[in-house]
């Protein structure tokens, strides 16, 4: 794109805009910057800022208007945008109509009956594949009634025990509040304490192999994550059991670092290692760097 316009095309883009060609048309037809169309144009030939071509239908767009039309309409029949049509308007100081919601061709007796029955507008908006908007409109076109937003249909003892057992067959509790057409949190205190084969449940180590497993230099954190248990709950099994807490950084007792040492120079792997003495990986680099264990950089 060039940057400047030779003198002959400095005159020709004047004429073009005293002919009231927009500058963005000049600008492409020359394959230059707006700004450089209006820096070719004197100052006291360019038009003012705005539209420049007087309008004068504004009260034949008025009329338009209040006779049912819309912007998008009245802006593409006088060739203008829809700013341009508001401006007028606002000026002609005319109320303007709310938009209308696009027309949706939804079975409202068939949408009402649901509602009745108990579904949600979620529930009802999926089967559709509209938002709840649209839903409630038909409803209140059909003095339907809509619950409040707390509202949610409660579940018959038969529905809890067959979601109880979808429950525990893997079901999500979103997947059974669609099903049963309530809310989660209605779902959730139905199945409460249920938990379905993919729950991730960890097995909770006995006090015993909690102990042993501290005694050996495993943190009282990873014990936690490993029995999603809460860090004071560990403490507790640890207290109760006369066990001496180590402090923050404290050596861990009973670790063969001899033994770890000549396994890792052996050449076996530190993760295999880390998971054989039941410690962490920060511990067992500890560990590796204090005996002088050489780590291979990675490239």
């Amino acid at each position: 794109m060039p940057r400047a316009l030779t003198d002959e095309q400095v005159e020709e883009v004047r004429a073009l805009y005293a002919q009231g060609v927009r500058t963005v048309e000049i600008a492409e037809r020359y394959g230059v910057s707006r700004p450089t169309v209006l820096k070719a144009v004197p100052a006291e030939e360019r038009r003012p800022r705005g539209p420049w071509k007087p309008f004068t239908e504004a009260e034949e767009v008025v009329a338009k208007y209040r006779s049912g039309q819309t912007i998008v309409a009245l802006a593409e029949a006088y060739g203008v945008d829809t700013t341009k049509i508001r401006r007028i308007l606002i000026d002609a100081g005319v109320e303007r109509r709310p938009a209308k919601p696009p027309a949706l061709d939804l079975p409202a007796k068939e949408i009402a009956d649901a509602y009745r029955s108990g579904k949600t507008l979620r529930a009802i908006a999926a089967v559709y594949g509209v938002t709840p908007d649209p839903i409630r409109r038909v409803l209140a076109e059909q003095g339907v009634e809509t619950r409040s937003t707390g509202y949610a249909p409660s579940l018959s003892s038969e529905q809890k025990e067959e979601a109880r057992r979808l429950r525990e067959q893997g079901a999500s509790t979103l997947e059974l509040a669609e099903r049963f057409s309530v809310s989660r949190a209605v779902m959730q205190a139905a199945v409460r304490g249920v938990r379905g084969p993919n729950s991730g449940e960890k097995t909770r180590q006995t006090d015993a192999e909690i102990v042993a497993a501290y005694e050996r230099g495993v943190s009282i954190q990873e014990l936690a994550r490993r029995n999603g248990m809460a860090h004071p709950t560990v403490t507790k099994v640890l207290k109760d059991a006369g066990v001496a807490l180590r402090g923050r950084g404290a050596p861990r007792k009973g670790l063969p670092e001899h033994e770890i040492l000549e396994r890792a120079n052996s050449g076996e792997k530190l993760t295999d290692l880390a998971k054989a003495y039941g410690i962490s990986d920060p511990t067992l680099r500890r560990v590796l760097r204090e005996g002088g264990f050489r780590f291979q950089r990675s490239r």
